[in-house]
């Protein structure tokens, strides 16, 4: 199941899909609106966009907001059978530190168009990973993109998010790539260290 992060569609996630297929891993895609709706209920659509899937065992990829996103759907179904389902979680340049770049974005007029809803997770922080299933975060530093010209933006990046933003305890792997933020989805390196990690628990 992939997730996708603020500002996109899904679509952009369609590469990875293919690469993630070829090593048996069907590539579902979950699509919400990043800004206009509020992480809680893109939440539990994805919860809903699950309980249709025919596998026994879901496996789940989020790039950077997309991460929040299945993080609140696993605080919403703690407890519940759906979780049962869920095997293994990878996130791509999550933010679970919270977002400079977005609490840049804040300040500006702005702010509504251009984070919206989405303000309720990337301002904030999730310190750990309190969640049965196991996580592997992949976060690159390849600084290209707008954290370029965003004031006191921590470094290394990958563009739009910090390393030190993508750190959180309780993770069972972690991997750093040569890699900015959106082009990573176009990693062939990321691709086939996520369908190792949904494979076998641990990166290559």
């Amino acid at each position: 199941m992939l997730v996708h992060g603020i500002w996109m569609t899904g679509f952009e996630m369609a590469l990875l899909g293919r690469r993630l297929r070829r090593q048996g891993l069907p590539p579902y895609r979950f699509a919400y609106s990043s800004l206009r709706s509020h992480p809680d209920h893109s939440a539990a659509a994805l919860a809903r966009f699950i309980q249709r899937l025919p596998e026994p065992t879901v496996h789940l990829v989020g790039h950077s907001m997309g991460g929040r996103v299945i993080e609140r759907l696993l605080n919403q179904q703690a407890g519940n059978t759906l979780l049962e389902r869920i095997g293994r979680v990878v996130t791509l340049g999550t933010p679970f530190g919270g977002s400079h770049v977005d609490r840049v974005l804040c300040r500006t007029r702005l702010s509504g168009l251009l984070v919206g809803q989405a303000r309720a997770v990337l301002l904030n922080s999730v310190p750990e990973w309190r969640h049965t299933p196991p996580l592997g975060v992949i976060a690159g530093d390849h600084g290209l993109g707008i954290g370029l010209i965003m004031p006191g933006m921590p470094k290394p990046h990958d563009g739009t998010v910090a390393l030190c933003e993508t750190a959180i305890a309780g993770a069972t792997d972690r991997l750093v790539v040569h890699a900015a933020h959106l082009p990573m989805l176009a990693s062939h390196e990321v691709a086939t260290q996520t369908a190792h990690f949904l494979h076998h628990g641990r990166f290559a």
